[in-house]
């Protein structure tokens, strides 16, 4: 076996044992439930987002009851949750080129024309954050109005966005019919 194949199959190995020890702690950080406007909302689901070998960030979705299907949850009533917490450094740009992946992958453009201004504010505040560092903690959260408001460290990073309809837009990163992970579509959903 020729070195550099070795250090690969090392790396990997290190990265896997890791990823192993901070993979359930990642997904035991999330209370159970949730309060928000008056409200208790259930943890419907969680799970870790890997890339490659790489744990990069936990999830977990919050719903004022359970949903076992993702059109289910897509179709929520308000108000929901997206708690997101960094396992891994990451670059904003980096966050917001994995965003917009997500976002063409699971809608047609015509789908995203009525939200092109609070997307086109996203972008530019998620990159404008540049580094985030592990533990960094983002909330994505629809009030009862509909309006969506993005938080990180508990910092709004932009203006409520108060076109409704914009969270399931976001959700559907997860919940759509192309997924970021579709193991990770189903432990939101509780399977």
């Amino acid at each position: 076996m020729n070195t550099l194949r070795r250090w690969m199959l090392i790396l990997c190995g290190l990265s896997c044992f890791g990823s192993l020890a901070w993979g359930g702690e990642g997904q035991g950080e999330f209370a159970p439930t949730l309060e928000r406007e008056g409200q208790v909302l259930v943890r419907n689901g969680s799970g870790v987002r890997t890339r490659l070998v790489f744990d990069v960030y936990a999830i977990a979705l919050y719903l004022p009851q359970r949903a076992e299907t993702a059109e289910a949850a897509l179709s929520s009533p308000p108000p929901r949750v997206i708690a997101i917490r960094l396992l891994r450094r990451l670059d904003g740009r980096t966050f917001v080129e994995a965003l917009w992946e997500g976002l063409e992958k699971n809608h047609a453009p015509d789908a995203l024309a009525p939200f092109r201004d609070p997307l086109a504010r996203l972008r530019a505040a998620m990159a404008a954050a540049g580094e985030m560092k592990a533990g960094t903690a983002v909330e994505i959260t629809e009030n009862l109005h509909g309006e969506t408001s993005i938080l990180v460290d508990g910092q709004a990073l932009m203006e409520p966005v108060r076109e409704p309809g914009f969270f399931p837009v976001l959700l559907a990163i997860w919940l759509g019919p192309s997924p970021a992970q579709e193991s990770l579509k189903g432990a939101l959903v509780g399977r």
